[in-house]
């Protein structure tokens, strides 16, 4: 399970996206993760992730870097769906996994209507 916060800032039709959390790990160590993406609209309700890179921090080393790619679905305000999947961008070792992916939700604070695109 991941708990992150994240901020955006909108540059022109490109989304800039902050990420930092916590991920708690069911069979493995628990760590931090930090993360930057870009976004664009795909369709009026899709979002098309075309770039995330994300560093955890277990509480034992190594770290990890990734490279994904993902959707978001606007499903009503103001909950939207996250599908992610990605790989390492190292070489996968014992306690580091080749690929990666999530799915969730995620719930925008203040809650109000998503804009009209």
């Amino acid at each position: 399970m991941i708990l992150p916060l994240e901020f955006s800032k909108k540059l022109g039709p490109i989304d800039l996206n902050w990420e930092a959390g916590y991920n708690l790990v069911h069979r493995g160590p628990d760590g931090w993760l930090a993360g930057v993406s870009l976004a664009t609209n795909l369709l009026r309700t899709w979002n098309w992730t075309l770039n995330s890179t994300r560093l955890e921090h277990s509480i034992r080393p190594p770290t990890k870097k990734t490279l994904e790619g993902g959707l978001r679905y606007k499903i009503h305000p103001p909950v939207i769906l996250l599908l992610m999947a990605g790989r390492s961008v190292q070489t996968a070792g014992t306690t580091q996994p080749y690929f990666v992916g999530y799915f969730g939700l995620q719930l925008l604070l203040p809650s109000r209507p998503f804009e009209k695109e």
